[in-house]
């Protein structure tokens, strides 16, 4: 902890004092490393020596006065590899006018005061207006701006003010939902094998909600769709790959961490750190390898053969077949962001694979 204070120079021809105390306060410990507290405190005031005319009044005379007093707090705190920063601030101003007579004794003073309280930060939730009158059929909006990341309790309170007296939220404090996304999937891998010619084509649509305790954390599961088969004008001397059906996508735990005021609503340029943990089940297609029967090319005996599965997983290798970093922002028409990848599976296959993922709507956020 360092700190320390200053006097602040006052007029020459006043008398009294005014001075400048902080103080600053970084975390030394593991769980307090990178945050930080810093306290400003203004305090004091003077008053001229000599009284001086009054314009307002002929032959008036008042001697001038000021005081003021602000506090200022500035916090940084890093919680769950996150940054938040917080700001509060209030002043009081005063402009002070004492009035003395012929024997320069003080008669009255005259006061004008102003006072100010300030909150800001990445954690600052908003609300404007504080209070509004609701007329008939004209009902009072208001505008709540969110913090930049989840704080339990940084919502409002609502009360209402009528002539049958003062009505009040009765589940007490509105907190702002936990956010919801969807992940999309879609993919296509095309056999480059002339004796295996096949197309598979895949996606998945899964529901994701926070984890219980894990800020920025969510998980999700549901089907993945695949349509596996030959493609047109097969040679009859070759594999017969087909199947469709579905299959389980889980998603074990995607982190979305997006900077403040950034979102699919959003037209400014932003940054995602995404970091999605992912599973894709077996596939259940099959393959009838080609048979000469009588000097013919003919399917032989059905055999199991998850084709998608297997293809893309050396689609992916080893660094993306369950983890996913690297994905690019975009932050209009509801995306978040997206993940393109593509492979060759040792050149043996074309594949293009795409992660989508998106704000969910009121529909998909509460699946029935």
């Amino acid at each position: 902890m360092t700190k320390g204070s200053v006097n602040i120079p006052i007029p020459s021809d006043a008398v009294g004092k005014k001075s400048r105390e902080w103080r600053i306060e970084e975390g030394k410990t593991r769980e307090t490393a990178g945050d930080r507290k810093a306290f400003s405190l203004i305090n004091g005031g003077y008053a001229k020596k000599c009284p001086t005319p009054d314009p307002g009044e002929q032959g008036a005379y008042v001697v001038e006065g000021d005081y003021e007093f602000s506090l200022v707090v500035d916090q940084t705190i890093n919680y769950s590899n996150s940054v938040r920063t917080e700001y509060y601030a209030v002043g009081v101003h005063a402009t002070l006018k004492g009035r003395v007579d012929d024997d320069a004794k003080l008669q009255y003073v005259d006061l004008d005061t102003s006072l100010v309280f300030g909150r800001g930060g990445s954690n600052a939730a908003t609300s404007s207006p504080r209070e509004k009158e609701s007329q008939l059929n004209t009902p009072a909006t208001f505008t709540y701006r969110a913090p930049g990341t989840r704080v339990r309790h940084s919502g409002f309170w609502v009360g209402a003010v009528s002539r049958a007296g003062v009505a009040e939220a009765k589940d007490g404090e509105w907190e702002l939902a936990e956010a919801s996304y969807v992940l999309e999937f879609q993919s296509r891998i095309v056999s480059r094998e002339i004796t295996e010619p096949v197309e598979s084509v895949a996606g998945a649509k899964v529901v994701l909600t926070p984890v219980e305790g894990k800020e920025g954390w969510y998980r999700g599961s549901g089907m993945l769709g695949y349509q596996t088969g030959p493609p047109p004008n097969r040679d009859p001397c070759s594999n017969l790959v087909m199947g469709h059906g579905t299959t389980g996508f889980e998603v074990a735990g995607i982190s979305i961490k997006l900077p403040e005021g950034s979102g699919a609503s959003s037209s400014q340029t932003g940054s995602a750190d995404i970091e999605l943990h992912y599973l894709i089940h077996p596939t259940h297609e099959t393959v009838r390898p080609w048979t000469m029967e009588e000097f013919k090319c003919v399917p032989g005996k059905q055999l199991p053969d998850p084709f998608f599965y297997m293809m893309y997983a050396v689609a992916r290798g080893a660094d993306e077949i369950n983890l996913l970093k690297g994905w690019t922002y975009v932050g209009k028409d509801g995306v978040v962001a997206r993940k393109v990848l593509r492979g060759n599976c040792g050149d043996s296959c074309e594949d293009q694979t795409i992660f989508t993922l998106k704000e969910a709507d009121d529909g998909a956020a509460q699946p029935k």
